[in-house]
């Protein structure tokens, strides 16, 4: 059920790169939605991200999962649809908002889909088994303000579990010289620098991972000619693998995609005095 108890802001805070208009323009192109099956490669079941979440989080049993920008989300509908799990949803984009309504519909999944500012918004002291975001942390200067929100919204133990593009990765190179644009809203956050982030939090990272097919086409590409296009059609041939088997939910720095994280909410000490 989407809800609106938070205004969307279109000028920008706590150092982002992007806003409203900017993510309208990307769920607009992406809007289109479709039905997962138990036997999808990539959502199903057993898919890739299901087993990428089960080798690093653990399999939980109907968790109560958050997921922070989770706009046009097939992977909260994963755990939702074969996870049981209760799902919330928040992201400022209406157009992408409208579209996670309509995907979920037509799964027959619900879920708490809000339109929404998440540092503005009240959750009302409620906490989450499990915070989730997906390509949302290199898009801010600083990753605190974030991580240390996650960690306010996670139960005592609980887990965060992110990623974002592997900006290191050899074929991110293509991605700076032909789409200097898109490259530009993109900050690389190194690992010390995430696990400095997390410790102030009161979180622990436990796990730095990588996965998803190699990398060779991120971004729509801004330059042209007969080279990106070349680029566009390989990606297309190292992405083939996956869609017949769920072979990229692991990994390689130099390669992959995705680079992930799993941090844990630190337990309190009881007091024995």
């Amino acid at each position: 059920m989407a809800s609106n108890p938070s205004t969307p802001t279109n000028g920008l805070s706590h150092g982002e790169l992007t806003d409203v208009a900017y993510w309208d323009t990307v769920w607009q192109r992406l809007n289109r939605v479709s039905v997962i099956s138990a036997h999808d490669r990539r959502f199903g079941r057993r898919g890739e991200f299901l087993r990428m979440v089960q080798r690093y989080v653990g399999k939980l049993d109907s968790p109560s999962v958050l997921e922070l920008g989770g706009a046009w989300s097939y992977k909260a509908l994963a755990l939702a649809k074969w996870w049981g799990a209760s799902v919330s949803i928040i992201d400022q984009s209406p157009v992408g908002i409208a579209t996670t309504q309509t995907m979920f519909e037509v799964n027959g999944c619900t879920a708490e889909i809000i339109l929404g500012d998440f540092f503005r918004h009240s959750f009302g002291g409620r906490k989450f088994d499990l915070v989730l975001h997906f390509g949302l942390l290199e898009h801010f200067s600083d990753p605190a303000p974030v991580i240390r929100l996650c960690a306010d919204l996670l139960t005592e133990g609980g887990n965060l579990l992110f990623t974002m593009p592997n900006m290191a990765a050899w074929g991110a190179a293509l991605w700076r010289r032909w789409a200097p644009c898109d490259w530009s809203k993109h900050i690389y956050h190194t690992d010390d620098a995430l696990k400095s982030a997390c410790e102030a939090a009161g979180l622990e990272l436990t796990q730095v991972f990588y996965w998803g097919p190699p990398i060779l086409q991120i971004a729509l590409w801004e330059r042209k000619g007969l080279l990106p296009k070349l680029v566009t059609l390989a990606q297309g041939v190292v992405n083939l693998p996956g869609k017949l088997l769920p072979v990229y939910d692991r990994g390689w720095r130099t390669l992959s995609m995705h680079r992930g994280f799993v941090a844990t909410r630190v337990r309190k000490t009881q007091s024995t005095g």
